[in-house]
């Protein structure tokens, strides 16, 4: 009964002070959303479970112990590892791949899927939502092709029919059977993954894959890994660039999300420390205000303990309501999130305000209730009449209420640093990303993506024919400055790397990943790569003619360093033909090895003139250096057959050429699959953005940044103001004793910058501490950049001083008669 009467006085008296509860209702709620809409990006990405079976045994192998260097591995080097380890189990084998998707006559579509071992979804513990998991029979060429889809492709393709099982679809232009369509909650190896196709054994030997396997029990992940260097090194002369690394799978998955989203939880939670700093700050001041209700009180006998429950039932009361309205805005503003599209972050739309957040949100809304008002409500509860009459009824304070005030501007001042570093480091690297080199231009480039039909696939003179027809057509367009093609473009990489190079009869071996692209005349001048010395490709390099190479600087300089390339002849060293049918009919690992240490089994293709050379390109992402490269004619070399790019560059605004683009290609060849009509610029865009953890620091920190610089503001605004208001009557005795106007504006404006440098000063240690943590999410910058330091100093000192100078500026303003009247 005591409790409802101190809920319906507290209601009262916060409809009544309507501007401090407006304040303080505002500061909480933008503080509490953030931190809702955090918590469930945290708890959808890292805190639920993973749909694998012990998910903390699996892991993934790739050919390089780099991890951020994704290299395939051979599958026939797989096959020798996983035969030979004694610490992993169930190795399978791992190919990711995009694929024309058609259901009907004219449904022609572009889906991520991945070609993978038949034992996958044992291994992983998955079951099917729909029909059935691989056969191990399905594993052997020739069989019927099969297919298991997606939940999101089937809701989103097929419309959730659940009489898709045994139905065809087609493929790259060939026919596959829906065997089985997977649960909701399950993506492997990421969300973008919509079917899985499996992988013969017949095609994974000869290609480079990723391993997935399981660690054995009670072996651990460094002792695999020291198994594999081992059979490794004893393997190097069949592959010395190979060297499996071995990565936990949930490291993969989220490795690279996990600390950023700490990160930012962690930022967020300071940013509810400020807001609640702020509203303790009111209700000190508000505190001081009623202190002769809390004299009475105490004098008409309510105990310590009385008045201290009514003052944190008010403040419970407060913290719920701005949790309230938090939690209406979190709902908007993880809405806006989504839309943000950063669905390269698994488990991202996962995101909702369920009961898990919720709880959450009730959570921190009563401990920011029970901080907030904890001490004033413990100062308050000690006030009693006798206090209150020695001071005349004055409402002045009680001594070392100032000095708490003091406290809470120095902890708002330092955490608004450190999180302000941290927002401009943040940006900084964004805007770094943004106009990054990547050694090509961007801007007015449109790039054409087409698979070809299947009479195509077996027809190099087609492939040809219409390439060339396509490029004839598309340059006559009065909007097109160049055309060009080739099979790949940056960022969308596709590239073929050579093991061994003959240079001027000399057989390198490379120790360093180089990277073979096909590309046609126009390739450079329509992606704007500088050409530095010799000439692009023309029509005399042809077929028949002689073989010609450009190289890439990075190329250049490790083959012929300090030489001009121009000129010189360099060949590719590639297995024969014999070699490579017999381990095909063979499957002989040691067939393999065998074959690969012997130099007969190798064959140069005829020597290439180098006629270029071009500035190196960022291939693969802004994060790694640029690789070696060279770019061989498609019309010398034997192109894949699945497809190739066009590439225009526009006058223009290259998006108004889409429609026009699609008309000519189709009119050149009806039956030609157009994957994908896109800008560079936006795949540019997207690789940025495609970092999601990138993507998301910057939304984040960007809105946590804004909200601590203006709550600390307010915050030191609030306490100097009170401050004066508190000292009026010694500020009127100050001036009538002969103190001027600028003695008084110096004396409010140097105290309150005092509290706000010194609160700075250590917001700068624990920046410099902290922010290390974003090092491996910063792009051309260092977590200890002192430019932004000394910028975020000088932003947040000058905050402080707007704060300050305006409540000093009306302390010098005051009329000393007024003052002295003032109680």
């Amino acid at each position: 009964m005591a409790l409802l009467q101190d809920l319906r006085y507290a209601i009262r008296l916060l409809a009544r002070d309507r501007g401090f509860t407006t304040a303080a209702v505002l500061s909480l709620a933008l503080a509490i959303a953030v931190n809702t809409v955090m918590f469930s990006v945290v708890d959808a990405v890292l805190l639920r479970p993973f749909p694998y079976r012990d998910q903390e045994r699996l892991v993934l192998l790739w050919g390089t112990k780099d991890f951020q260097v994704r290299r395939g591995i051979s599958g026939s080097q797989l096959e020798n590892l996983s035969s030979q380890t004694r610490r992993l189990e169930n190795v399978v084998p791992l190919q990711l791949n995009s694929f024309s998707f058609s259901f009907g006559q004219d449904d022609r579509d572009q889906v991520q899927g991945a070609y993978v071992g038949t034992k996958t979804f044992a291994l992983l513990g998955a079951l099917p939502f729909l029909g059935r998991v691989f056969s191990e029979s399905e594993e052997a060429a020739g069989g019927e092709k099969t297919v298991i889809l997606s939940h999101r492709i089937w809701q989103s393709r097929f419309g959730g029919d659940a009489s898709i099982l045994n139905r065809a679809l087609r493929l790259n232009g060939e026919p596959y059977v829906v065997i089985g369509v997977m649960p909701q909650d399950f993506f492997f190896p990421d969300q973008n993954i919509g079917l899985w196709i499996p992988l013969t054994k017949h095609t994974w030997l000869f290609a480079q894959v990723h391993g997935l396997a399981r660690l054995k029990p009670g072996f651990s992940l460094a002792q695999a890994q020291a198994e594999f260097d081992a059979l490794s090194a004893r393997s190097a002369e069949a592959d010395r660039n190979v060297r499996t690394g071995i990565f936990p799978l949930l490291q993969v998955v989220v490795g690279k999300y996990e600390a950023a989203l700490w990160t930012l939880l962690a930022a967020v939670g300071g940013v509810l420390l400020i807001a609640c700093v702020n509203v303790a700050n009111l209700l000190v001041a508000r505190g001081v205000q009623r202190e002769k209700e809390f004299a009475i009180r105490a004098a008409l006998g309510a105990g310590r303990g009385r008045v201290f429950r009514q003052l944190l039932t008010e403040n419970l009361l407060l913290a719920l309501v701005g949790g309230l309205a938090g939690w209406l805005l979190a709902d908007w503003a993880l809405e806006l999130l989504h839309r943000a599209q950063l669905t390269d972050i698994p488990r991202m739309n996962r995101a909702v305000l369920d009961r898990r957040v919720l709880l959450f949100s009730v959570a921190i809304s009563v401990l920011s209730g029970m901080f907030l008002g904890l001490a004033p409500a413990w100062k308050a509860s000690r006030w009693n009449l006798a206090d209150f009459l020695k001071q005349g009824g004055a409402t002045s304070g009680q001594p070392g209420r100032g000095a708490l005030r003091d406290l809470f501007v120095m902890i708002e001042a330092a955490i608004a640093m450190a999180l302000l570093v941290m927002t401009g480091l943040v940006v900084n690297s964004f805007v770094r990303l943004s106009r990054a080199d990547w050694g090509f231009q961007p801007d007015r480039a449109l790039e054409v993506s087409v698979d070809w039909p299947s009479r195509m696939h077996k027809s190099a003179a087609l492939r040809t024919e219409f390439v060339e027809s396509a490029m004839d057509r598309l340059k006559q367009l009065p909007e097109v400055e160049a055309v060009g093609m080739g099979y790949g473009v940056p960022v969308r990489w596709n590239a073929w790397k050579p093991t061994k190079l003959l240079v001027n009869a000399r057989e390198v071996t490379l120790g360093w990943q180089a990277g073979t692209w096909i590309v046609g005349p126009g390739y450079f001048r329509a992606l704007g790569i500088p050409i530095l010395k010799g000439r692009e490709f023309t029509k005399e390099d042809h077929a028949g003619g002689q073989r010609t190479v450009i190289v890439s600087t990075a190329l250049a300089a490790k083959v012929w360093p300090g030489e001009d390339p121009i000129g010189k002849q360099i060949s590719i060293l590639r297995p024969k033909k014999e070699a490579a049918e017999m381990l095909r009919k063979s499957f002989s690992l040691s067939l393999a090895r065998k074959l690969w240490a012997d130099p007969d089994s190798w064959e140069a293709i005829p020597p290439m003139d180098v006629v270029g050379l071009v500035g190196n390109v960022r291939m693969f992402g802004l994060e790694l250096e640029p690789n070696p490269a060279l770019y061989i004619d498609y019309r010398q070399e034997p192109a894949p057959a699945r497809g190739a790019t066009l590439v225009l560059r526009a006058f223009g605004d290259p998006r108004q050429l889409t429609e026009t683009v699609k008309k000519v290609i189709r009119g050149v060849e009806p039956d030609i699959t157009i994957k994908e009509v896109t800008t560079m610029q936006e795949l540019v865009s997207q690789s940025i953005g495609g970092r999601g953890s990138s993507t998301l620091l910057f939304i984040v920190s960007t809105v946590f940044g804004a909200l601590a610089t203006v709550l600390a503001g307010i915050g030191i605004y609030g306490v100097v103001a009170y401050s004066v208001n508190q000292r009026t009557q010694e500020i009127g005795i100050r001036m009538t004793l002969g103190a001027q106007r600028g003695d008084i504006f110096r004396m409010v404006l140097n105290r309150g910058m005092r509290l706000a440098l010194f609160g700075l000063a250590l917001g700068c240690a624990v920046a410099w501490v902290s922010t290390r943590a974003l090092a491996s999410y910063l792009f051309g910058i260092k977590p200890t950049d002192p430019l932004t330091f000394a910028l975020t100093l000088v932003v947040l000192a000058s905050v402080a001083a707007l704060s300050c100078y305006l409540p000093a500026r009306r302390a010098a303003k005051l009329d000393p008669v007024e003052a002295l009247r003032y109680e």
